[in-house]
């Protein structure tokens, strides 16, 4: 099937001929709902360091300090485990204002820390999690 010149003279490709040549430059087989870029780039970039937030780690060295780098497990820890992290009572994405206030955190071992992820309602019943949003806190605030 013949095409009739674009542009200027030139003739468009069709989709067979472009997939063709492209394949030809590149060396590579197209994938199966297109060609495939190259990442010839990638390797040359460094990689992307994550950014340290300096604050949250001195509140940490500081949770760590005041509770003695031991869990505070209501009734103490019998678990055995000796990785411990602070944690947050109120969660950061909801009191951003309490992020690096010392009252809301405390120190729970690993696996402790991971039982308040998987049972919230039991862990806010224990008192290990706030739920209260900033706004309402702001709300019971200006009423007080």
């Amino acid at each position: 099937m013949e095409r009739k010149p674009h542009h200027k003279g030139f003739r468009r490709l069709t989709f067979d001929e472009a997939k063709e040549r492209l394949r030809a430059k590149q060396g590579k087989r197209p994938a199966r709902y297109g060609l495939k870029r190259q990442k010839a780039s990638l390797g040359q970039r460094k990689p992307l360091k994550p950014k340290v937030d300096r604050k949250l780690q001195e509140w940490s060295r500081k949770v760590r300090e005041r509770d003695g780098n031991q869990c505070q497990w209501p009734g103490g820890c019998q678990t055995g485990d000796t990785r411990i992290d602070p944690h947050h009572k109120a969660k950061r994405s909801q009191r951003r204002d309490l992020k690096y206030t010392l009252a809301n955190g405390l120190c729970l071992c690993r696996t402790h820390h991971d039982w308040t992820d998987d049972n919230h309602d039991a862990a806010v019943d224990l008192g290990l999690l706030n739920t209260e949003s900033r706004e309402l806190a702001r709300k019971e605030q200006k009423a007080a």
